[in-house]
C-alpha cells in the first residue's frame, strides 16, 4: 500500500500550477512496477515508455479496451507497426460515452487503424467505462484512458496483473465483451452522420487537451 499512500500524499502536497520539486518526487519506479503510478512527471515517462516497449515486444495479440480513446502520434504509431508484423489487435470501445463528442473523436482515427488491419469494435448495450491492456501475457487494469489526458494530465492507478487466474479474468471478460459489441468496418464507418465525422476530426486536432 507505500506507493499508493505516497502518491496520494505527493497529489496532496502539489500547490494547483503543479510545481514538482526534487524534494518531493516520489521515489523512481521500476521500469514495469506491478502498482503503476504517474503522479510524477517523471512516472508518466516511464509509464509511457513501458506501454510502448510492450506494444512492440508483442509478437501475438494486443487486445485494448479504453473509454476515452485518442491516442498520441507516438502510440499510434506503435500500434500500426504492431499490426503489420502480424499482430492481432482488437480495439474495444463504447458506442456512447458520458462524454457525448468522445467517441465522435476516436472515430477519427478508425480510418488509418483499420486500413492497416487493426479490428475495431463497438460496444453497445450500456456504458463502457473499462480500461484495460492485454499484451500478450502482460496485462494492466486501471484507471488510464490510452488519450491524452492519461499521458499527461490526470493522476491515474494501474495494476499490472501477476497471477494466471486474475488474467484469465480479465481475457474472459474481454472475449465477452467483444460478444456484445459489433465490429467497426469501412461501410459502418461512413454511415455515420456527417457532423460528428466533421467535428471529431476538427477536435482530434486538440487532442493533447483531450
Amino acid at each position: 500500500l507505500m506507493p499508493l499512500i505516497n502518491a496520494f500524499n505527493h497529489a496532496w502536497e502539489q500547490t494547483r500550477f503543479y510545481q514538482f520539486s526534487k524534494k518531493k518526487e516520489q521515489e523512481k519506479p521500476s521500469l514495469d512496477p506491478v502498482i503503476r503510478l504517474n503522479a510524477s512527471w517523471h512516472n508518466r515517462r516511464l509509464m509511457a515508455k513501458s506501454l510502448h516497449q510492450q506494444i512492440d515486444q508483442a509478437k501475438k495479440r494486443i487486445w485494448i479496451t479504453s473509454a476515452y480513446f485518442v491516442p498520441d502520434k507516438i502510440t499510434l504509431r506503435r500500434l500500426i507497426q504492431a499490426a503489420k508484423r502480424g499482430v492481432d489487435i482488437k480495439i474495444l470501445l463504447p458506442q456512447k460515452s458520458d462524454i457525448f463528442y468522445m467517441p465522435w473523436i476516436s472515430a477519427s482515427f478508425y480510418p488509418l487503424l483499420l486500413k492497416h488491419g487493426v479490428e475495431i469494435y463497438e460496444y453497445h448495450p450500456k456504458m463502457l467505462h473499462a480500461k484495460t491492456i492485454i499484451a500478450d501475457n502482460w496485462i494492466i487494469v486501471g484507471s488510464s484512458n490510452m488519450n491524452h489526458r492519461s499521458l499527461l494530465h490526470d493522476l491515474e492507478v494501474d495494476i499490472c496483473l501477476q497471477t494466471t487466474a486474475s488474467k484469465k479474468v480479465i481475457i474472459e471478460q474481454f472475449n465477452e465483451d467483444m460478444r456484445l459489441s459489433h465490429m467497426i468496418d469501412q461501410d459502418s464507418l461512413y454511415r455515420k452522420p456527417l457532423y460528428k465525422r466533421a467535428i471529431g476530426f476538427i477536435l482530434s486536432h486538440f487532442r493533447h487537451w483531450v
